[in-house]
């Protein structure tokens, strides 16, 4: 993308948008970065609810002087800077986060941990929206030795410095998603499939455990790599959702 469209994109965007009561008024400054950051990415998700009605769109000659200057400013800066392309945004237009709530969370981000909210900022309309930020994250495997097949991902935060021991091994599984292979629930499950469980940091304590029927597994913790047989995996978080 271009310096030129990048600018209008912003425009589109946050052109109009100012901080509402509460909101910082460096915030506003700080999602237009992000936001180009992530335009710079060529996020493929969508950043606004396809859903939703469209809204006027902004030019950039009707805008002030001073916002004009700040954009570009903004995408002067972004091009030639280092960015992360874990990053992903989105536009959000409903007050709360709820799940099955397209304004709220998009389809592509079910299960996905949210990093931050920037906002609230108010509208030409006098509508609120906020910008929420989550990053993307590479999943650790735990591959079955004898067949070679994933049994399990996990988030690379629940992993331990150093080797487990042999037994049954306990994980503290951060806020975010797990994905277990269908076979272990299902023998007709489809080759490949994997059933997916939400973990969360509110509600009361549980035990979940696996039973993985004494498979060898690769089990790699930072640093390296280890193979043992694993009897039960036994995951301790305060609470589960399907």
């Amino acid at each position: 993308m271009d310096e030129a469209r990048l600018v209008s994109r912003l425009a589109e965007l946050t052109g109009l948008l100012s901080p509402a009561e509460g909101t910082p008024p460096e915030a506003l400054d700080r999602a237009r970065r992000l936001l180009a950051e992530a335009l710079l990415n060529s996020q493929s998700e969508p950043m606004v609810d396809p859903s939703s009605s469209s809204p006027v769109t902004t030019n950039i000659d009707t805008l002030p002087q001073q916002t004009v200057d700040d954009l570009r400013r903004i995408v002067h800066d972004a091009i030639p800077a280092q960015r992360d392309r874990s990053l992903r945004i989105f536009q959000r237009t409903w007050p709360l986060l709820a799940t099955h709530i397209p304004q709220s969370e998009p389809a592509w981000a079910s299960g996905w941990t949210l990093e931050s909210s920037i906002g609230p900022f108010e509208s030409a309309e006098g509508d609120l929206v906020w910008f929420d930020i989550r990053r993307t994250a590479t999943p650790v495997l735990l591959i079955d030795s004898q067949t070679e097949r994933p049994l399990i991902s996990l988030p690379q935060a629940a992993l331990p410095d150093s080797p487990v021991n042999v037994g049954v091994t306990i994980l503290d599984i951060p806020a975010g998603s797990i994905w277990l292979a269908a076979s272990l629930f299902d023998s007709n499950s489809p080759a490949g499939s994997f059933a997916g469980l939400r973990t969360g940091p509110i509600g009361g304590p549980i035990d979940c455990e696996l039973n993985v029927a004494q498979s060898g597994l690769h089990f790699p913790y930072r640093g390296g790599s280890h193979r043992y047989c694993l009897h039960t995996l036994q995951i301790k978080k305060k609470k589960v959702y399907r």
